[in-house]
């Protein structure tokens, strides 16, 4: 099953991106909330969650998405 999954590493575009976003969101934002959005900015990657409010912050709206509240067409 899981091979139908595209596994994403850690890389250091990655980690540079965690630092710049631990520095700017530092108390307002919990670490792996971060970790999720530095792999996602690095990587160009959407994040599909319907917890949005956690990343409206941190992520240009075309970054993230809710696919149960709002099904893709």
């Amino acid at each position: 099953m899981l091979s139908r999954f595209h596994i994403m590493v850690f890389d250091q575009a990655s980690a540079e991106v965690m630092e710049r976003l631990r520095r700017r969101h530092r108390r307002r934002k919990r670490y792996a909330d971060l970790l999720i959005a530095a792999m996602a900015i690095a990587g160009r990657h959407v994040i599909v969650t319907r917890n949005q409010t956690d990343f409206v912050d941190v992520l240009p709206p075309t970054q993230v998405v809710n696919w149960i509240d709002d099904p893709p067409g």
